[in-house]
């Protein structure tokens, strides 16, 4: 499965960045990630990424089984990282608009070229972030606007490199 190296690998870029791709009916997105975590949980490796309930990837992924999280070298993709922190998929195509190069896989989202790996996930539990259950600064401090994230919990089904 996940090797160590390539665990360490995506560990240190999540800090830096990588990129959520998500895909409802023929609608494509792809955010910009920067917090999640790995683990071990009902038997499979999985990954666990917070989406704010307030983003155009959630959604497209609320009724939605699958995403893939592409994983981009040390250095590189830094300038579309920004843009797609920073835009919306509501207002405009931002794969079109940064000429990203996606290919189909073995689930119905697509992976992007070009990066150092990509992780394809089945998510298997969402859970929306209870405020009342949240520690007093991170709430003041990441959720001032009361934007709460769903925490998806999502098998890694395959790798592609």
């Amino acid at each position: 499965m996940l090797a160590l190296e390539e665990s360490r690998a995506y560990l240190e870029q999540l800090t830096r960045g990588s990129f959520l791709i998500s895909r409802s009916g023929d609608k494509t997105n792809i955010m910009t990630i920067g917090w999640g975590s790995f683990g071990y949980i009902w038997n499979r490796f999985v990954v666990m990424v917070p989406v704010r309930k307030t983003r155009y990837s959630y959604e497209l992924l609320k009724d939605e089984h699958f995403f893939t999280i592409a994983v981009p070298k040390k250095g590189e993709f830094s300038r579309q990282l920004e843009f797609c922190g920073t835009n919306s998929g509501r207002d405009l195509d931002k794969i079109k608009e940064l000429s990203l190069i996606l290919e189909e896989g073995t689930i119905p989202v697509p992976h992007m070229k070009e990066v150092q790996f990509n992780l394809e996930c089945r998510i298997l539990y969402k859970e929306e972030i209870n405020p009342d259950n949240l520690q007093g600064q991170i709430n003041l401090e990441y959720y001032p606007k009361e934007d709460y994230s769903v925490m998806l919990y999502a098998e890694i089904i395959n790798i592609i490199k």
